[in-house]
Order: structure tokens, then sequence, then C-alpha cells
């Protein structure tokens, strides 16, 4: 009877051992199951977040390029209007017609003194004041209506990269005034769109580039 209340106390203790055991198993695998639940959540939020990081990436790569198209379109109406705006020809003098006796020169118009009122002394007559006129061949030009110098060319913009430094507003002013004052130098579209591109950098540059 003895024996068999000492197997009984080991197999009650054996098979308490033995549901800890299990249990703690149960506790581990339960553990193991919300870390990876956990993991999986978060995984699923770093993917989301990667998404609409990427969304907005789109959408501002998006207007940038609808931004530079515009300022290129405006750019491009402004140089067109200048460029139909009318001309006109250059003011040119008749030469005067060759004298018959050599030695002689065309009459120089000269300014005449007032005749002296009662009293007064009478006044010296001014020297003649002569006319300048350049002569080439049959034509001449009247000097004073020619420029001293060509105008100097204005300041070029800062180059346009990411649309901050400088801003693109401030940019495509700086680049309509640019072409509206300095037409004469960028004659043809060709021109125009080689400066346009010498302006911009960076991220601007990318978005230009297959145009």
């Amino acid at each position: 009877t003895i024996c068999q209340l000492s197997k009984a106390r080991e197999d009650t203790t054996v098979a308490k051992k033995t549901a800890i055991v299990e249990r703690d198993d149960a506790i581990t695998a339960r553990d193991e199951a919300i870390l990876s639940q956990k993991g999986a959540h978060e995984e699923r939020n770093r993917l989301q977040v990667e998404k609409e990081r990427a969304v907005r990436a789109s959408i501002m790569k998006e207007r940038e390029v609808a931004v530079l198209l515009r300022v290129m379109d405006n750019l491009n109406a402004k140089v067109s209007a200048l460029q139909a705006a009318p001309t006109f020809p250059a003011l040119t003098v008749a030469a005067p017609a060759p004298l018959p006796s050599a030695g002689l020169h065309p009459t120089v118009p000269t300014v005449e003194a007032p005749p002296p009122a009662a009293g007064q002394q009478p006044l010296s007559a001014p020297a003649a004041i002569p006319l300048s006129i350049s002569t080439v061949g049959a034509a001449a030009t009247v000097d004073a209506l020619l420029p001293a110098a060509k105008r100097p060319k204005l300041e070029n913009p800062d180059k346009l990269t990411d649309g901050v430094n400088p801003e693109w507003t401030q940019w495509k002013v700086q680049m309509e005034g640019k072409m509206r004052q300095d037409a004469d130098y960028y004659g043809t579209p060709e021109a125009r769109k080689d400066f346009v591109m010498s302006r911009v950098a960076g991220k601007a540059f990318k978005h230009l580039e297959p145009r």
C-alpha cells in the first residue's frame, strides 16, 4: 500500500510538471503570436506611409511640370508678340548735289543777331553753327538718330532648381522681363529655348530636358 501511494504521488508530481511545461509552452506560443501580429501591423503601417509619400511626390512632380510648361508658354507668347511688333525703317537723308565749281561747299546756315533797340549797343552776331551730316555713298544718315553705344543686356535671372530658391513666380517675372528687354538678342525660338535651358538646373532641368 505504501508503494502504491508513493507511486501515485510521483505520478501526480509528473503530471503537474507536465501541465506546467505545457502551460509555459502555450504562453510562449501566445507571446510569439502577439509579436508576429505586432510586426505585421508595423510593416503594414510602414508600407502605407511609403505609399502616401510616393503619391505626394508624384503630385508635386506633376504640379512642377505644369508650372514650368506654363512659364515656357508665357515666355514664348511674350517673345512672339514682341517679334510681331511693327518695325520702322532707318531714317536717311539724301546727299547734297555736287557743286559745279571746285573748292565750294554747301551754304552753312547762320544765326543773325536782332537789330539793336534805340540807345543800345549793337549785339555781335554769334558764330555760324554748322550742320553735322555724315555721308555714305549717295545717302546720308543723321548722327543724332543713332545710339552712342548698344544698350547693355539685363542681368540673367538665377537658375531655377526646385522652385524654392528662387521661387518660380519670381523666376518667371524675371525671365519675362529679360525676354522683353533683350528681345534683340534672342531672335529665334531656338535661341530662346537655349537661354531658358541655361537658366534651369536640377529638378527643373530634368522636367524640361525631354522637351
